[in-house]
């Protein structure tokens, strides 16, 4: 019986270490990958007064009116979730990794010159914030983009790429 209790206690006491190193890796884990990305510039959405958009083929302007968001004429809505989720991603950019340019390679090497999408966002205050974004990266999980003035090319995951262009190319409301 002693015997029995002993490794109960002893199984208890190795179950419970590995528990306390288990929460501790995944604790570590998820402050990692927080701290990972690479803060390009924050926003604040309510600030954005128009975002004008230029494709390789196309331009668009879109103004909010109380708190709509409307093609440049004021008469055509846009679809408000895709725009504001496009919005909130170019308003909170955030970067996996970034390549400082020093001229050593030009822009057209990353399709930056031109760019595949330019994005100007007009704020309140009358300053503008211009982002650029070119090629997918080799692996296609990631897009160049840079911030106009800035001296970095960063990359930006796909997912967050494609949030960004579906929200300012599909306005119509459905």
């Amino acid at each position: 019986m002693k015997n029995t209790r002993r490794a109960i206690i002893i199984g208890l006491a190795v179950a419970g270490a590995i528990a306390v190193v288990l929460v501790s890796l995944l604790r570590e884990n998820s402050s990692n990958k927080a701290n990972d990305l690479i803060v390009v510039h924050e926003i604040n959405t309510n600030d954005v007064i128009q975002i004008n958009v230029a494709s390789e083929d196309s331009t668009l302007a879109l103004i909010i009116i109380d708190g709509v968001w409307y093609t440049e004429d004021g008469r055509k809505p846009a679809d408000q979730v895709a725009v504001n989720n496009a919005l909130t991603q170019l308003s909170y950019l955030y970067a996996s990794d970034n390549t400082p340019f020093c001229g050593t390679m030009p822009l057209e090497s990353y399709g930056l010159d031109p760019p595949r999408l330019l994005i100007d966002l007009l704020l309140d205050d009358g300053s503008t914030a211009r982002i650029l974004f070119g090629d997918f990266a080799d692996d296609n999980s990631y897009c160049y983009f840079m911030k106009y003035g800035d001296d970095s090319i960063y990359l930006i995951s796909i997912t967050n790429y494609k949030t960004i262009e579906v929200g300012l190319v599909m306005l119509a409301d459905l």
